[in-house]
């Protein structure tokens, strides 16, 4: 977890009561301008939208009449050569009223005005505008209206009113892009829309002619003031619906232009912000070369002791709180040197100690192989001799380990490769090595005490056996000795020779040998395995690679088990 540091939080403070004020304010006196913008332009908004909306219902209620009148005349005059100059003079009379077109009761257009008489005979029955019309007209025979569609004859986006009559239906195309302008001059401002939708959603009439053409859905808002985001810009919407129909007028205000005031009064508290963000700085620096100077002394001093030094003081004209610490360190000084000089004496004397038990080991070691040794003298038997020889070897591979580790200053490991060449070299030197080659490959390893005895006697036996098996007799006469590492956890020492070696069908496991029964023994308790192979496999002299591999490290770092 990490550390808090005093200074820092103090400059923090400082710059947090600097700041936070003017942040408060700033949020506070925000929310509440937004809050008062949106109940200023609701009603405005509201009222253009609500004007909109009778505007359009006047426009929706045309049709009625116009078609009314058609209906009457047609009564009285039923596809008369009169027809044609109705039909003209009722939509040039008619600011909402686009086209006028009578239909048989299949759909086909039997009279039409002038804009549209060029498709007399036109079947219009497939259309799921008519059909719907004509399957969901009126009791009372109003008007039915369609959705918006494009209109085949002049390419743009208009709505079909139908009216059933007894010979067929009568039809009005609405002239919406007249709406459209007229929506244009109700706004407040250019970047601010207008829109009126049908029941569905569909746009039947916009500011932005686009969305008319492109025949766009809307989803209408909310009651109130809606906030819609819309790519990059923000919008605060309102709606209101068509009296005595489904259709509704949107009015879209810009609100960016609506929330402008807040930007300049952002400005302004932002100006304040920063000079009041400069004079904090200020005070904060002069508060922190008030207190950094004697803070540093005192942390300066305080690693001296911490790195030992514990003759340091700390000491200075201080402020109170300063004084009482550096009183109460300087005690905690005394006390830490006192108990440290008591400690490491102990210590000493423990080493010591330990190291005169290793070399009193050592010593009673030899003491023995030298008793042996002088046994030897009164031994006939060569096979006798070769016990005693055995003993002798296996007491100084112990005596070895409590040697090194007399002469090292670290009791609690012994650095193996050492261990393995003395090994050697004092085997080596108690039997006949004539023709001998010898080959090491020993990596610098240091391994726990509690381990090393144990592996001492592993490679004492191993060049024993090498010595006595594979080396006399031999052609080739060859010893080689490894130690490695092996994946940074796994200590690997093998010994290999050119001799004889074992017969297939015989196993080294399983022979009743002292030697061989130590290494499988010592091996188990290591936690290790061993193997026995042919160093040569197929020639005369396949000779014999004895290896163990045991764990002895914690990580990959080649540290001892036993190191802390």
């Amino acid at each position: 977890m990490a550390k808090w540091s005093f200074r820092k939080f103090l400059l923090a403070s400082v710059l947090v009561l600097a700041i936070l004020p003017v942040i408060t304010f700033f949020g506070l006196t925000t929310a509440l301008i937004h809050r008062h913008i949106i109940a200023d332009i609701e009603g405005p908004l509201g009222a253009i939208a609500a004007s909109a909306a009778t505007e359009a219902a006047l426009v929706i209620d045309e049709p009625r009449r116009v078609l009314g009148g058609l209906e009457t005349f047609l009564s009285k005059e039923p596809l008369s050569k009169a027809l044609d100059s109705y039909l003209d003079a009722a939509v040039s009379s008619s600011a909402a009223i686009g086209d006028l077109a009578v239909l048989d009761s299949r759909g086909r257009i039997v009279a039409a005005s002038a804009a549209n008489r060029s498709h007399l005979g036109e079947d219009l029955s497939g259309q799921p505008a008519f059909a719907k019309a004509m399957a969901d007209a009126d009791a009372d025979g109003s008007p039915v209206l369609t959705s918006p569609f494009v209109n085949p004859a002049d390419g743009t986006v208009t709505v079909l009113a139908f009216k059933r009559f007894p010979e067929g239906a009568l039809a009005a195309y609405l002239k919406l892009d007249e709406f459209s302008r007229f929506l244009v001059l109700l706004r407040f401002s250019d970047a601010d829309r207008l829109a009126l939708i049908d029941g569905i959603g569909f746009v039947i009439a916009h500011t932005d002619p686009s969305f008319v053409s492109e025949q766009r859905f809307i989803k209408p808002p909310g009651p109130g003031i809606t906030r819609i985001d819309e790519n990059s810009r923000t919008w605060l919407a309102t709606s209101r619906t068509v009296p005595g129909h489904d259709w509704r007028v949107i009015y879209y205000r810009d609100a960016d232009e609506s929330y402008a005031i807040s930007g300049r009064l952002g400005l302004y508290l932002g100006l304040v912000g920063v000079a009041s963000l400069a004079l904090a700085l200020v005070l904060a620096m002069l508060m922190r070369a008030s207190f950094s100077k004697p803070f540093y002394e005192i942390i300066s001093r305080m690693r001296m002791m911490t790195a030992g030094r514990y003759d340091e003081r700390i000491r200075g004209n201080y402020a109170e709180e300063f004084s009482r610490i550096a009183d109460a360190f300087n005690g905690m000084a005394d006390q830490v040197s006192v108990r440290e000089s008591r400690i490491t004496r102990e210590l000493e004397e423990k080493t010591v100690l330990l190291r005169e038990v290793h070399h009193r080991v050592k010593n009673n070691l030899q003491i023995m192989s030298s008793l042996l040794n002088l046994e030897t003298q009164n031994v006939r038997d060569p096979a006798d001799l070769a016990i005693m020889q055995a003993g002798q070897d296996r007491i100084y591979s112990m005596s070895l380990v409590h040697e090194l580790l007399y002469q090292t200053e670290d009791l609690r490991s012994i650095e193996m490769s050492s261990y393995a060449e003395q090994l050697t070299s004092y085997l080596l030197s108690t039997r006949d090595r004539e023709g001998l080659e010898v080959a090491t490959e020993l990596e610098s390893v240091v391994i726990p005490l509690e381990k090393a005895l144990s592996c001492g006697l592993i490679l004492n036996e191993m060049l024993t056996n090498a010595l006595k098996y594979g080396v006399k007799g031999t052609p080739t006469p060859f010893l080689g000795i490894r130690l490695k590492v092996e994946e940074g956890k796994t200590l690997m020492l093998e010994v290999r020779d050119r001799g004889p070696g074992f017969k297939p069908s015989e196993d080294p496991r399983m022979s009743k040998s002292l030697g061989f029964s130590l290494i499988i023994n010592l091996a188990k308790q290591l936690e290790g395995s061993v193997e026995f192979l042919p160093t040569a496999p197929g020639e005369a002299w396949p000779g014999l690679t004895a290896r163990i591999r045991f764990p002895c490290f914690k990580d990959a770092s080649g540290r001892p088990e036993s190191a802390t």
